[in-house]
């Protein structure tokens, strides 16, 4: 039995189509910047401690490319191998940051794990029933655990700024205290000569 479809019917089923595409093309770039991001992050880290964490965020996106891949490949699109003119964006800040160091190459990348938890929130709107369980049960959770594990990073690495500045201002201190003293022992020991 032949659908009889108007116009109308066909050009909204092809709208959804393109708004599904579209979204699901938006968040596989989004995928692939951040796998790029933070790789260089990843080779430009000084701080050996903060490597694990990244690398788990690295990884857990790099699992979600394949999953948006075949849900545009099921909808008959061929599927981005970039991340376009986004993930240059991304890079390009990425690598300026890295030149300022592991704090602001972190806070640039729970920045854009912000941006990613809310593209996730946007596009499933504009999703199938499928695709949709599949974000909702899947990959959002993922991106969720991403941000959390930035977002605890970068209070992590403040700390430890935190901590340095206090032991740097005790050490100062201690000097300012042992500078003090031994001018004692001088103006003391000049007062016993007179």
């Amino acid at each position: 039995m032949k659908e009889n479809l108007s116009i109308k019917d066909l050009l909204g089923r092809k709208f959804l189509h393109q708004r599904e595409v579209n979204a699901l093309s938006s968040l596989l770039a989004g995928e692939i910047a951040a796998v790029n991001a933070y790789g260089i992050c990843l080779r430009k880290a000084k701080d050996l401690r903060i490597i694990p964490p990244l690398e788990e965020c690295k990884s857990s996106h790099a699992l979600r490319i394949p999953i948006l891949k075949q849900q545009l490949q099921m909808l008959g699109e061929e599927p981005l191998d970039s991340a376009g003119l986004w993930g240059m964006v991304c890079e390009l800040v990425e690598s300026g940051a890295l030149f300022i160091g592991d704090r602001v190459a972190v806070s640039v990348l729970t920045a854009g794990e912000d941006f990613g938890f809310e593209q996730y929130e946007e596009h499933m709107k504009d999703l199938d029933n499928e695709s949709y369980l599949i974000a909702e049960q899947s990959l959002l959770p993922a991106q969720a655990n991403t941000l959390r594990t930035m977002t605890l990073l970068c209070a992590w690495i403040r700390s430890q700024e935190h901590e340095a500045a206090i032991e740097m201002d005790k050490q100062a201190a201690s000097q300012r205290s042992q500078n003090s003293d031994a001018g004692m022992d001088i103006s003391s020991s000049g007062s016993e000569t007179k």
